[in-house]
């Protein structure tokens, strides 16, 4: 697989240094999930002792939070490399038969939704116990602790701020530091490839307007901290499998309604402050109990 991916390296044009970008995120996910091993308090069942309230993990569904579209997307392209002979790399078509082609991960669904788990975990002394400790029962039990965290917030309006800066983060880490965009001389790839924008656009999305969006710093880093501009990919990126979808992520499937979703995703341009007023005025119509 290395020896492929040297020689993708060396074709250099803007599909294969994203299958590049894609082939290390996975790298990084890895590497990740090793370092979370070392921290995790989820006790295997063949060890546990306790006899405090538990929770098993193995019953629980995260299949749609962990494995989604974006992710089976991602892994299918890697897929496709692996299976493609190393001898297609240089001829013509190559990069869009791994991009394009191939059957992604078919998802089967058994248990509780995790989401639902998340809903009424409260803040309460839990054991967590797995059969085995790896990426599944770790994301689960990250996202429970999250829960755990909000549940001890008692201010609808500091509740619902922690879960956009956990979100908000998680979406930054993973889109900016991967760096699909792939800006060069301030076009994003989208834009270096894509007819319909002129030549003279640049900064990528946050060209708003006539103008390039005026909550950038000349570095490129957004002072807003607006959410569905985080959430956002664009046709050339969502066609390579770029995406990302609020229903996908826990903490707002278990914790905001469907409306509270929605204007988060469809409210560009907006400071992190005026999106939170709406969305904490959502929740106060929605009488959701903070106890």
């Amino acid at each position: 697989m290395e020896e492929k991916i040297e020689l993708i390296k060396k074709l250099n044009v803007d599909d294969s240094n994203f299958i590049i970008r894609v082939y290390e995120a996975l790298q990084k996910n890895q590497i990740a999930i090793e370092e979370k091993k070392k921290t995790t308090t989820i006790v295997l069942k063949k060890n546990l002792k306790t006899k405090e309230p538990t929770i098993d993990l193995d019953k629980i569904d995260a299949s749609p939070y962990l494995y989604t579209n974006m992710r089976r997307s991602l892994e299918r392209i890697i897929k496709q490399v692996k299976i493609l002979d190393k001898s297609e790399i240089e001829k013509p078509g190559y990069t869009q038969k791994v991009l394009f082609e191939g059957e992604e991960q078919e998802i089967t669904r058994e248990g509780t939704d995790l989401a639902e788990v998340m809903k009424v975990i409260q803040n309460q002394k839990i054991t967590l116990i797995a059969e085995e400790i790896n990426e599944e029962s770790l994301f689960k039990e990250e996202q429970i602790k999250y829960a755990e965290e909000i549940f001890a917030i008692k201010s609808i309006e500091e509740r619902n701020k922690r879960i956009y800066e956990i979100v908000y983060e998680y979406l930054k880490k993973d889109f900016v530091g991967n760096d699909y965009c792939d800006f060069k001389d301030d076009r994003c790839v989208s834009q270096r490839n894509n007819e319909r924008y002129p030549k003279s656009k640049k900064n990528g999305c946050c060209f708003n307007g006539l103008t390039k969006c005026g909550k950038l710093r000349e570095n490129g880093e957004c002072v807003v901290k607006c959410m569905a501009c985080r959430l956002y990919a664009c046709p050339y990126l969502t066609k390579r499998g770029i995406g990302y979808w609020a229903y996908e992520i826990p903490l707002l499937k278990a914790f905001f309604s469907k409306k509270q979703r929605g204007y988060l995703v469809n409210t560009f341009f907006k400071k992190e402050e005026s999106i939170l007023k709406r969305v904490n005025r959502y929740s106060r119509k929605n009488h959701i109990n903070i106890n």
